[in-house]
This record gives structure tokens, sequence and C-alpha cells, in this order.
């Protein structure tokens, strides 16, 4: 599982709102004084099953009414590597078995259907677009090849925060906060959000894999609203490619702006072979 659309979709949800392997082992974490992050892009044939989940409720106050919302989102795909570049899968067998995004508003729920779910693509990024068709080649509606571009629209980028990461070497216990520079421009243009703080520690190791306590705040707008979150959990990753294998997150998100208010997102995700 990719870093990048691991945030992005938090960015997205939360605007809109106002990657890949894991593996089992010991419980408990191994002794380990240092991990050494890596990057290497899957092999083809490679396959990779990703589920991400998130939810965030809140109370809010906007020109005097006194507004409760919650929002909900839940995807699971499966991926299937048919091509590489140096730095990036560039092909791949797509199916999109769940895809629900729901939002309640002061009781009025809005629930947002794909076209795509329980459907299977064939996905190419090439000439500088993402190139959407069915298993046998054959193009799709339109409908559909916009709604698989909205769900990957990095499909055929490297994964940026896992290039950032490596051939960093952590040590045990010991919080290592992401150079601001590093972290500008990770996700686009940054028009909605962006990420301003992320810092890992190392706490030990699972069979081959690295787990982390994990920091990561977050600032996004829309509008004349601006909302800050600040979240709290663990990762675990792969140090041999780099690969976000589990993540699980949550913590506090204030509003400020013509919307004010609290409330608390937790998100998790993770991806098997």
């Amino acid at each position: 599982m990719n870093w990048t659309p691991w945030i992005e979709s938090l960015v997205i949800v939360i605007a809109l709102g106002a990657c890949e392997k894991a593996e089992k082992g010991a419980s408990t974490p191994a002794v380990a004084d240092s991990v050494t992050l890596g990057y290497r892009v899957l092999d083809v044939g490679a396959t990779r099953t990703n589920v991400f989940t998130m939810d965030m409720d809140a109370k809010m106050s906007a020109q005097g009414k006194q507004l409760t919302m919650t929002s909900s989102q839940r995807k699971k795909d499966t991926i299937e590597v048919l091509g590489t570049s140096a730095e990036a899968v560039t092909k791949a067998k797509v199916s999109y078995l769940q895809l629900d995004k729901k939002q309640v508003m002061m009781g009025q729920e809005k629930v947002e259907p794909s076209p795509i779910v329980g459907k299977t693509y064939i996905v190419e990024a090439k000439d500088g677009t993402i190139v959407v068709t069915t298993e046998a080649g054959d193009p799709v509606p339109s409908a559909e090849a916009d709604a698989v571009r909205d769900e990957d629209d990095d499909f055929g980028e490297p994964d940026k925060m896992a290039k950032v990461l490596a051939g960093r070497t952590f040590r045990r216990d010991q919080m290592v906060e992401i150079p601001p520079e590093n972290l500008a421009g990770l996700f686009g243009d940054e028009k909605e959000g962006k990420l301003v703080r992320f810092a890992l520690t190392f706490t030990g190791t699972r069979g081959t894999l690295a787990q982390f306590a994990a920091a990561a705040d977050l600032e996004l707008g829309r509008g004349a609203v601006s909302i800050k979150i600040a979240l709290a959990g663990t990762a675990v990753i792969d140090p041999a490619n780099g690969e976000l294998n589990e993540i699980a997150m949550e913590g506090p998100m204030t509003f400020t702006g013509q919307v004010t208010g609290s409330g608390t997102m937790r998100a998790s995700g993770s991806s098997a072979k």
C-alpha cells in the first residue's frame, strides 16, 4: 500500500466534508537497534489486497447554527502488477471490491454510489494520462474511467513518502522528524490540504517488518474554513522496499473560520499478499 493515496484520502474526505503487503509474525516486537528503509517497486505478477477505513465525527457552529456531522469511508481493492518502471507500477489489473462513502449532516444522510464497485479494469499510466480498459482491452464508459482515475489519481507515480523515507536510518525509541522541506509538495499543489509535520519512532520488528509509532499534522482548507488535524498511531513498513503494510491513526480536529468546532478522526489501512 502506498503512503500517498492513504493520506490523500484523508485530505479529500475532510476537505469535502467541511500501496502493500501485510505479513503475520510474533505479536511482541523483537529487539533491534536500528532499521534503514529502502525503496523498490513491486515485481510484475505481485498481488495485493488493500483495505482503507476512515471515520470522522464533528460538532460545529456556522452563522449561529449548531451543526453535527459524521463521515465514513470504506475501500477495498485488489491489484495484480502487470507492468513497472524503475520508479513505480505503471500497469495493473485492479478490482474494486468495496467503495462506500457516507456523510450525515444534521441527520441528513448523503451516500456516494460508485459505478466501479464489483468491477475489474486494466489500468495503465501511458503518455501522461491514466488509461482504463476492460480486461479484454476494450474501452469502458467514461463515467467508470473517470471514477477509476479519481480513486487512483496517483497511479503510475512513485510513492512520494516512501521515497522521502528511503535511505533513512531509524534508531530504536528515537523519534525522527521528517524535515518540512521534504514534506512540501507531497500531495500535488496542496490547494485543499497539506502535511505539515510527520514523525516516526522505530519501536521494534515483527518478523521482517519494522514497527513504528507515527505522528502526523495536517492542515486542510476549503473556502473560508480551515481545519487542523493531529494524528497519532502506529505504522508497519517493509524495510526492504518501503511498502506501507499497516497503519492506524486517530486524533482531534479543529475547525476555524466561517465554521468553528472540533471533532475526531480515525483512519486505518492494511495490505496483504
